[in-house]
């Protein structure tokens, strides 16, 4: 699991003051899933990453740079 990515997906989250629960009511993302996410246990599909970057105004590019 890529930790930098881990650290900036939980990062860009509390950054924009949304809990787990606020994500999921936003996304459709299951909080389980979104906790799995942020603890390292698995990765989120292209897709999915690139919504939660949008949502938390994360640079991608960025952030798949390192």
């Amino acid at each position: 699991m890529n930790e930098y990515l881990v650290k900036k997906l939980r990062e860009g989250r509390l950054n924009m003051n949304l809990k787990q629960s606020d994500v999921t009511k936003l996304t459709g993302i299951k909080n389980t899933t979104l906790s799995n996410y942020e603890n390292g246990i698995t990765e989120p599909d292209i897709d999915t990453f690139l919504q939660l970057c949008e949502l938390y105004g994360l640079d991608y590019a960025e952030i798949l740079g390192e």
